[in-house]
C-alpha cells in the first residue's frame, strides 16, 4: 500500500526520545474513552453503528449528540470479544506525521502483541512506511480489525484527510474503520464507500434520543405528563437531556435549576468552537426569534445567506427543528440553545438586541 503525497519525513513530536517514538501525550491520544458517568446503553444503536458490520462507519453530527460515546462503547464491545481495535483522537495542530504515528501506535497496541510491531520504527521514516507497515500487519493477522479516529472536524492539514483517505480505499480486507465528527473535511473522500454499499452514516437523527431511551435515562424518575415535556424542551439532545437530568439529580425538576453559566461555557467552548465571528453572530442572533423561515431572516437580518448558512453551518446539525407554531415550514433554534445565544446577544450589543425584537 502506498500513501500518496503525504509530506515530511520526520515526526515533529515535543518530548520524544530516541528510546521513544511514542511519548505520552499520543498514547493516550490512541486510549479509547472510559465510560461516562451515567451512560445509557442503547442496544440499537450500537448495533447500528457497529464498526465490524461494514467497511466504513462514519459518526456524524454536532456537539452534545454523543459521537465520541457512542463510538467508544462500540470499541469497549468489541475488545470484550476478542476483536483488535485502535482508536486514534485527532487534534487540531496535527500534521499527517503525527496522525500517521497515532495510527501506528494506536494498531500496533491493538490485540494481543501490545505495543510491539511496525509502529515502533524510528522518527526518522519515509512518508507512509508506518501506516503501509501496519497495514501488512492488519492483512497478516487476518482477523477483523477496527481502527476507530475521533474529531474528524479537527483535520485542518488537507494531508491527513489524504492519509486517511488512502487508507480506506486501499487498506486490508478485514480492516474496518470508524470516523466521529462534525462534519466530513475536505480531502476525506467517503462518497464512493457510500455508493458501492460499504459505509454508512449515523446522523443526528440515530443519535437523538427517543421518548422510551429519555424514560430509561432518567430511571423512570419521570411521569408521562413530565416525560412528555422534557422530550418538547429537549427535542432527544443527549446534552439537553443530561443538563435536565443533572438538575434533577440535585433535587430540583427536570428543566428547573439549570446552571445557565455551566450551559453557556460548554456551549461557547465546544459548540461554538472553532466558529468565526460572523457565523457566531448569526447562531446568536437566531436565538432572538421564536420561530423563523428565510424570508424573515432575510427581512429582518439583512442577510441574503441565512438559507445557506442554515444548511451549511456543521453546528446547527440537528440544533435547528420544526417549530411547534409560527405557521407552515417555520423552523426555531434548540431552546436550551436559544436561551444562551438570547442572553449572550443582549450582553453583547443591547442595541442589536433591542432593535431585532
Amino acid at each position: 500500500m502506498r500513501a500518496g503525497s503525504v509530506r515530511e519525513t520526520r515526526l515533529p513530536i515535543t518530548g520524544e526520545s530516541s528510546g521513544d517514538a511514542f511519548p505520552s501525550p499520543l498514547r493516550r491520544r490512541t486510549t479509547v474513552p472510559e465510560p461516562v458517568p451515567g451512560y445509557l446503553h442503547r442496544p440499537d444503536l450500537l448495533a447500528l453503528a457497529m464498526p465490524t458490520a461494514r467497511r466504513l462507519t462514519v459518526l456524524k453530527a454536532t456537539g452534545g449528540f454523543g459521537k465520541t460515546t457512542l463510538l467508544a462503547a462500540c470499541c469497549r464491545g468489541l475488545m470484550e470479544d476478542g476483536v483488535a481495535t485502535g482508536w486514534v483522537s485527532l487534534d487540531g495542530n496535527d500534521t499527517p506525521a503525527v496522525v500517521e504515528a497515532c495510527i501506528a501506535l494506536a494498531c500496533a497496541g491493538a490485540g494481543p502483541g501490545g505495543g510491539e510491531g511496525p509502529a515502533t520504527a524510528g522518527t526518522s521514516v519515509e512518508p507512509g512506511s508506518r501506516i503501509a507497515s501496519a497495514a501488512r500487519a492488519i492483512e497478516t493477522r487476518g482477523e477483523p480489525f477496527v481502527l476507530a479516529v475521533d474529531g474528524l472536524e479537527r483535520l485542518r492539514d488537507p494531508g491527513c484527510a489524504a492519509l486517511l483517505s488512502v487508507l480506506i480505499r486501499r487498506g486490508p480486507a478485514n480492516l474496518h474503520v470508524a470516523l466521529a465528527g462534525r462534519e466530513i473535511p475536505d480531502g476525506l473522500e467517503v462518497a464512493s464507500e457510500l455508493l458501492d454499499g460499504r459505509a454508512r452514516v449515523v446522523d443526528t437523527e440515530q443519535l437523538r434520543f427517543s421518548r422510551a431511551e429519555a424514560g430509561r435515562f432518567f430511571a423512570g424518575r419521570l411521569s408521562r405528563r413530565a416525560l412528555g415535556a422534557e422530550m418538547a424542551r429537549s427535542d432527544g439532545w443527549p446534552f439537553a437531556l443530561r443538563v435536565d437530568r443533572d438538575g434533577l439529580q440535585r433535587g430540583g425538576e427536570a428543566g428547573a435549576g439549570i446552571d445557565a453559566a455551566f450551559v453557556g461555557n460548554w456551549i461557547e467552548s465546544r459548540l461554538f468552537a472553532g466558529l468565526d465571528a460572523r457565523d457566531r453572530d448569526f447562531v446568536l442572533d437566531l436565538g432572538l426569534f421564536d420561530w423563523f423561515d428565510e424570508r424573515l431572516l432575510t427581512e429582518a437580518l439583512g442577510r441574503t445567506d441565512a438559507a445557506r448558512c442554515l444548511e451549511s453551518m456543521p453546528v446547527l446539525d440537528g440544533l435547528v427543528v420544526a417549530a411547534r407554531d409560527g405557521g407552515g415550514g417555520g423552523r426555531r433554534l434548540h431552546p436550551l440553545l436559544a436561551a444562551h445565544c438570547a442572553q449572550r446577544r443582549y450582553r453583547e450589543d443591547g442595541a442589536r438586541f433591542r432593535t431585532l425584537h
